[in-house]
């Protein structure tokens, strides 16, 4: 996507708000292999302005501690997940220990800010994204922090006492962060001058182009859009539902139509260019949408709108007030073809955040950006049980299984375990959770034979709801049932496809005709096929063209 220099605001003390250059830290390393991983860092010691007080090992020591601990909701957290402790021998030196040695350079240890331990270390870690610190940073990078308007701008000027061996003042006296959300103004303030630049909406990327005073720059970013659920509420506590809202959108259109191309249709959570992407192809299937939903339970009305138990589904869509939301409304009009009503919700950044945090949930769906990083820290920080409450910890899905296979990339101590670990997470992440239910085993000689003289004793049909459209003496003649049936030696079984987490229901002979839809039929807890179990009809003949395109498929 098109992309400049432009942010806006942050609420989390690990991240960019110090403004220190990474340099000054990394001068020196020494590693050994054995069961684990010193790293010694050698900081050079500047005065922070406007306090009395020495960047040092302790303030290297405090912020990897923090940055590590749960409680503190840092997105990058796994990455220090093998971290055992922090030893500061001297103020320059800071030796890193883990109880596992990476099967690479921790890259956090190239990004993350150095916190000043002296302001912090009172402070809860749990309040560590609620500190005043937040507001009012402080650093001895080359720009100072001078004032903050909320919702208008962060403003900084150049720091004279920057070392020349890192490059000096920068000649720049003043900048100007403004927070400018809605995409038009933001183009305006570029093609008036009165921003230098901005990060702008791929929509305007061509517009852009064609003005002689502006130049865009595109490069690829690790950003991820995502949809991400309330799995703790209906509908999206059923995982048929989730499955099929993940079936019904349309990734491509929305590239093309709100993203002018600037963006790549993503399979799972992990790009696909990252060496620990699970290869997997992305499918838009409408037709298997609509047989999970019908499966669980949510039936079109005459109107096309899906109801269950007399409730429409209906569903609020979480996000962010910026720009004309076109995404939110391609994918409101996705799942409105599957009968789902969408409203979208705009709220403000702090807004959203708040809710998105909130215990217990209280959204249906949220659309956001996620941050992405090479190491995969950020699936952790959204997955891993051991991170819950992190500040990425939107949807709180936290599962043993998932906890287990996080573990596996913990522990991983070479290159091809940790891909390993991590596209387990990945398969984990995408199971659709169906099992096999068995109707039908063993059919003992005799019952065949009883139900042969049921067929030919010239009695009347009975209920047909098992045959609505054939006579009784027929079954054998066109082969619904077989006078030798293969279950009577064991080798043959009736089998469907059930959610993992479908409640328990004991079949029973249907109502209504084995024909009528799923709605009008007894209750069953397996994916709707197009007919009830055992139902001894043509629609039952997958290629006779008689079910619905989804169930056939």
């Amino acid at each position: 996507m098109p992309v400049g220099g432009f942010h806006g605001e942050r609420d989390n003390p690990l991240t960019v708000r110090t403004l220190r250059l990474h340099a000054m830290l990394a001068l020196s390393l020494r590693a050994m292999v054995l069961g684990s991983l010193v790293v010694s860092l050698l900081v050079l010691a500047m005065p922070q302005r406007s306090f009395a007080a020495t960047t040092a090992s302790r303030d290297v020591a405090f912020t990897l501690l923090a940055a590590r601990d749960p409680r503190t909701g840092y997105a990058r957290a796994g990455d220090l997940a093998s971290l055992d402790t922090v030893l500061t021998p001297d103020d320059s030196t800071a030796v890193l220990r883990f109880s596992v040695a990476p099967p690479g350079f921790p890259l956090v240890l190239c990004e993350l800010p150095v916190l000043p331990e002296h302001l912090l270390r009172g402070i809860p870690r749990s309040e560590m994204r609620r500190a005043s610190f937040n507001l009012a940073p402080v650093g001895n990078g080359p720009f100072r922090f001078v004032e903050r308007i909320a919702g208008q701008r962060w403003e900084f000027v150049r720091n004279d006492d920057f070392p020349i061996a890192l490059g000096g003042p920068p000649q720049v006296a003043r900048l100007v962060v403004a927070v400018v959300d809605e995409p038009t103004t933001k183009f305006a303030g570029l093609a008036s001058g009165d921003l230098d630049f901005a990060g702008i909406a791929p929509s305007m990327a061509s517009l852009a182009r064609r003005d002689p005073t502006l130049r865009v720059v595109d490069y690829p970013v690790l950003q991820t859009s995502g949809l991400l659920f309330n799995a703790h509420r209906p509908p999206f506590d059923d995982g048929r539902v989730r499955r099929a809202v993940d079936l019904s959108i349309d990734r491509d259109r929305i590239i093309q139509a709100a993203l002018a191309g600037y963006a790549r249709a993503a399979s799972g959570p992990v790009a696909p260019e990252s060496p620990f992407a699970l290869p997997r192809e992305n499918v838009r299937n409408p037709h298997t949408a609509d047989s999970l939903l019908d499966a669980a339970g949510w039936h079109r009305g005459p109107r096309g709108a899906r109801a269950r138990d007399g409730k429409p589904m209906s569903i609020e869509l979480l996000t962010v007030g910026s720009g004309d939301q076109a995404v939110e409304q391609l994918v409101q009009a996705d799942l409105a073809e599957r009968g789902i009503r969408v409203e979208i919700r705009v709220v403000e950044f702090g807004a959203f955040l708040a809710r998105a945090r909130a215990e217990p949930k209280a959204f249906d769906a949220l659309l956001t950006g996620i941050p992405g990083d090479l190491s995969l820290a950020y699936l952790a920080a959204m997955y891993d049980g051991r991170q819950r409450g992190s500040a990425l910890d939107y949807s709180a899905f936290h599962t043993p299984r998932l906890d287990s296979l996080f573990g596996r990339t913990r522990s991983a101590v070479t290159r091809g375990a940790l891909v390993s670990s991590w596209r387990s997470v990945q398969a984990e992440l995408a199971r659709q959770h169906l099992s096999l239910k068995t109707y039908d085993c063993y059919r003992p000689e005799r019952a065949v034979r009883a139900m042969w003289r049921w067929a030919h004793d010239g009695a009347r049909d009975g209920d047909k709801s098992f045959y609505p459209n054939t006579g009784k003496r027929e079954l054998f003649t066109l082969g619904y049932i077989a006078a030798r049936s293969k279950h009577s030696t064991g080798t043959a079984v009736d089998l469907t496809l059930i959610p993992l987490d479908a409640p328990a229901l004991s079949p029973r002979g249907p109502d209504a005709p084995c024909t009528a839809p799923a709605a009008q039929r007894a209750a069953d807890n397996s994916l709707d096929m197009g007919t009830a179990f055992d139902c001894l009809d043509v629609k039952s003949y997958t290629r006779a063209g008689r079910a619905p395109a989804h169930q056939a498929e």
